[in-house]
């Protein structure tokens, strides 16, 4: 199994919370990675669009997850994923392609499966930027 993780998100390094704990007791962090794509403002947190060959970017991290078959679960669960309907998740969790360090890397990412339509963009691509301008992401982080 994959044990790399693409987060660009409530779980980089800036943040703190219960579940950003768990990840950096489950994994270490290797490097920043980039990822084609779009990032859309969901109200209190992020959701990635992949756009393979896009020229817009989303600034992330990539862990290394020790057990991947024990974090993921959990990740999931932290995502609202429910197995028994994909297709009505928020997210999916997917195998993409980073970029780091001039190379690509296979990692889990979760990407945004709804619609967009409606939805801000977060040109810069880049969530911690962004997250310091908005008080109903920073509630969000609070309290969680």
């Amino acid at each position: 199994m994959v044990d790399f993780l693409f987060v660009y998100g409530t779980l980089m390094q800036d943040f703190s919370s219960e579940i950003t704990q768990v990840l950096r007791s489950k994994s270490k962090f290797v490097a920043e990675g980039w990822i084609s794509g779009r990032l859309y403002d969901l109200g209190s947190y992020p959701g990635l669009v992949y756009e393979a060959g896009s020229d817009d970017s989303v600034r992330g991290e990539i862990y290394q997850m020790e057990r991947p078959e024990l974090l993921l679960p959990v990740l999931d669960y932290y995502e609202m994923m429910d197995p028994a309907q994909p297709a009505e998740n928020e997210y999916r969790r997917s195998l993409l392609p980073i970029r780091s360090q001039g190379q690509l890397r296979q990692c889990w990412t979760y990407v945004y499966q709804q619609s967009v339509t409606g939805l801000p963009a977060i040109t810069s691509g880049d969530y911690r930027s962004y997250f310091s301008q908005n008080p109903n992401h920073q509630d969000f982080i609070d309290k969680n």
